[in-house]
């Protein structure tokens, strides 16, 4: 007899001699998991950054390439024309020396870097601004930034910095044959203080182009030099940074459940309820969680605190938080934790179960601190990485079904 047969009549023989003791019904207690909701993020979400402010970084680590996630923030200045240097087209201009040189306009680049967090700070490790000369004038030109500094928005703080290693020559061009150079600022360049100008606050980059000439011929069909500028913000640093969030929980009724959870009386007991949370992080942060159960249907009013209960461990108790280590470059972690629901809350009487039932929400609150923050080691975040979160209802209630006859059983397995 095969083992699937032999089960089957197995199961058989243990009916007929409930049948044979004069059973006919048979009283069970299933559990039932419910999912209710769930949510995840990403550093785009906490950093709350627009479409066109998102770029990937990639760069090599370890012999592997890595795709981190990077802010950028372009901004094209006005074009400069052959009269703003007092000359005409086809006329010959003076050399005109870098030092005062012909200033432009004070310009600057709006950084939002506002991001969704709550408090915290987070330090860039390779902040970088490159500035893109395009030149058609056919002439050389030198070109200083004088005056660069950062603007706080809100408190408006200024952060000044100087750039060493300047000016740029930037080589004679004509219109579709321009004359191309980049100037690249960094921490290198500033004695390590773009790091501390660019923390995660919205501000404003300021900075003064100065332009010298070398004596030549412009172009006679108005030539135009361009500059562009580009603030580079890869998230490889190191920090702690507060976060928020609501996730809505569907509410548990006879169209969301299952048939046989649905079919269940209404007057069987629930014997016991939790909240079940599933986490997984792999982002390079380790993250504490706290959260609050909240009732929509009562504007948003205070159920409990969440109190998590340690599933792995299996330790009886209440925990205000839990802990999810950083994910690793060999996977991410995953954390398993519960919340047990009271009919009766011991403390504030709410019938939590009640109200998670009839569609309440979580309130997420997220403390996400860079691994090794102790001790200021940078780490990358890469681009698709993410914490999520599933939300389930698990309860048992009674329930029973009725005996068939052995005729049906025997029937059954042949």
């Amino acid at each position: 007899m095969n083992r699937k047969l032999l089960n089957r009549f197995a199961v058989a023989l243990s009916a007929i001699a409930l049948v044979s003791c004069g059973q006919d019904k048979i009283a069970w207690k299933p559990t039932f998991a419910v999912p209710l909701g769930s949510g995840s993020l990403t550093v785009v979400d906490l950093v709350g950054a627009q479409p066109s402010e998102v770029e990937g970084d990639t760069f090599t680590r370890g012999g592997s390439e890595i795709y981190s996630f990077k802010l950028v923030y372009i901004d094209t200045l006005d074009p400069v024309r052959i009269g703003q240097f007092g000359a005409t087209p086809g006329s010959s201009v003076d050399s005109i020396p870098i030092s005062p040189g012909f200033p432009l306009p004070e310009s600057n680049n709006l950084l939002r870097i506002t991001g969704l967090a709550s408090g915290g700070s987070f330090l860039f490790t390779r902040p970088s601004v490159t500035f893109d000369f395009i030149n058609e004038l056919n002439m050389d030109v030198v070109l200083q930034l004088n005056n660069t500094y950062t603007r706080n928005v809100k408190t408006n703080v200024e952060s000044p910095f100087t750039i060493t290693g300047q000016p740029t020559n930037i080589p004679a061009g004509s219109i579709g044959n321009p004359g191309i150079a980049t100037l690249t600022i960094n921490n290198s360049n500033t004695g390590g203080a773009l790091s501390d100008v660019f923390t995660p606050t919205p501000k404003f980059l300021f900075y003064t182009p100065v332009l010298g000439t070398n004596k030549g011929t412009p172009s006679a069909n108005n030539g135009e030099l361009t500059v562009v500028s580009k603030v580079n913000l890869p998230f490889t640093g190191y920090g702690k940074v507060f976060y928020r969030d609501t996730i809505l929980l569907e509410s548990v009724n006879g169209d969301s459940l299952t048939e046989d959870i649905s079919a269940l009386s209404e007057e069987d007991p629930i014997q016991f309820a939790f909240l079940r949370f599933n986490f997984v992080n792999e982002m390079p942060l380790n993250i504490n969680i706290t959260g609050t159960l909240v009732d929509l249907d009562n504007n948003y009013s205070l159920i409990d605190q969440v109190r998590f209960f340690d599933v792995e461990k299996n330790e009886e108790g209440d925990y205000p938080y839990t802990i999810i280590a950083a994910g690793t470059s060999g996977g991410a972690t995953q954390v398993m934790t519960e919340m047990r629901l009271y009919s009766e809350n011991p403390t504030t009487g709410n019938n939590e179960i009640e109200a998670i039932l009839d569609g309440g929400a979580v309130i997420i609150e997220l403390e996400l601190e860079s691994d090794n923050f102790d001790s200021n080691q940078p780490v990358t975040i890469e681009a698709d990485q993410r914490l999520s979160v599933d939300i389930g209802f698990r309860t048992k209630t009674s329930a029973e079904f009725d005996v068939p006859s052995p005729q049906d059983i025997l029937d059954s397995i042949q």
